[in-house]
C-alpha cells in the first residue's frame, strides 16, 4: 500500500513529463565470468541451470568468496524471465 502522503498527490496532464533511461556499455569483469559459468552450467534439454556445477566452477576460479557473485548467481533464477538475451 503506498505511502498517506502520495495518495494526496495528482498529477498535472499538461506538465510535460520525463523519464531517465541509463543504459550500461560494459559490465564488471566478475560479472562476465559469472554469466560464461551460468552459460556451461546450462542444461538445455531441462532448462535449468545445474546449481552443483556452477558452485563447482565458481570454486574454480575464486569467484564463490565474492559477496556479490552468488546473489547474481540467482537473479537468473527468477521465475518466467528469459535467462539468456538473444
Amino acid at each position: 500500500m503506498p505511502n498517506g502522503r502520495y495518495l494526496s498527490q495528482t498529477v498535472d496532464p499538461k506538465k510535460q513529463k520525463s523519464v531517465h533511461i541509463y543504459v550500461a556499455t560494459w559490465f564488471p569483469e566478475w560479472q562476465d565470468h559469472v554469466v560464461v559459468i551460468i552459460k556451461e552450467a546450462y542444461d538445455t534439454e531441462k532448462e535449468k541451470v545445474d546449481d552443483q556445477k556452477v558452485c563447482e566452477l565458481l570454486q574454480a576460479q575464486g569467484l564463490i568468496k565474492d559477496k556479490h557473485a552468488m546473489p547474481f548467481v540467482q537473479l537468473f533464477k527468477v521465475p518466467d524471465t528469459p535467462l539468456f538475451y538473444t
